[in-house]
């Protein structure tokens, strides 16, 4: 009698298994499944909820339960930028590289954080294709991926600064940018690859101090004098990484220009 049960058992489980609700990965779930885009704007969702994570899946920014991708080849030099459409405290990581399976490379300033913050603007190559990994956790549900081309920044290079005025508050972004040859590189800062350049002249003698006010924002601020770029003052991480300490500027004098130029990396 027991091995008639068990016997019953057993051919019930095979009956009923079939039926079972199975959890369908998204069609890029893997990295060979990436989604090709092939034209800018770019813009598709995905819902990231029954996604896996491969074991060689990069972890550069982040490390994730789901993950999607997709892949894209740059016909031109320039910039693009990647966005997500969550809140900022529900946000995916996302990253780029390039290269083949197993031997993938991140590119640099391409690494949105979870949950907001990072860099999600960067240099593309033309001819070169980059890999997007778009990385969920405890928020994995629906998501937008975009993807856009960008101008670079108008004061990339030191003599296009950007003009600055006192207490004035303005947005940037070296997602844009680039290094020029022989830039003049802060004491606090000789890895950065990255920056923006403002100008001011100061009316009077006075103490100033210059500061990057987003929180999330690693960028620092290096501060340089006159035509030969004698440093001034330089954010040093990492208590004071965001902001320079304050220092003197003084007025133009005997017809003579003197300007401090900061440089926002």
């Amino acid at each position: 009698m027991r091995a008639l049960i068990l016997g019953a058992a057993v051919v019930l489980t095979a009956v009923l298994a079939p039926g079972a609700a199975q959890a369908v990965p998204p069609s890029n779930d893997d990295f060979a499944g990436a989604t090709a885009i092939t034209s800018l704007p770019y813009s598709s969702t995905v819902d990231t909820s029954d996604g896996t994570a491969a074991d060689d899946d990069p972890f550069t920014c982040s490390w994730s339960t789901s993950s999607v991708w997709f892949r894209y080849t740059a016909p031109t030099d320039g910039f693009v930028r990647m966005t997500t459409d969550r809140a900022n405290d529900q946000k995916p990581a996302i990253s780029a590289y390039t290269g083949e399976r197993g031997a993938l490379t991140w590119t640099p300033g391409a690494c949105q954080y979870p949950h907001g913050g990072g860099s999600n603007t960067f240099a593309v190559t033309a001819g070169t294709t980059y890999h997007f990994l778009v990385q969920d956790t405890r928020f994995a549900g629906p998501v937008t991926f975009g993807l856009e081309l960008v101008p670079r920044a108008t004061n990339d290079d030191l003599a296009s600064a950007a003009d600055l005025r006192l207490d004035t508050e303005v947005a940037a972004d070296t997602g844009p940018a680039t290094l020029e040859a022989g830039e003049a590189r802060p004491t606090c800062d000789r890895s950065s690859t990255r920056s923006l350049w403002y100008r001011y002249t100061a009316g009077s003698a006075l103490f100033v101090s210059a500061k990057v006010t987003q929180n999330l924002s690693t960028a620092g601020v290096a501060v340089f004098r006159g035509a030969a770029l004698t440093e001034v003052a330089a954010g040093r991480p990492p208590t004071t990484r965001r902001s320079s300490p304050l220092f003197l500027v003084r007025p133009t004098t005997s017809g003579s220009r003197t300007a401090s130029t900061a440089r926002h990396r």
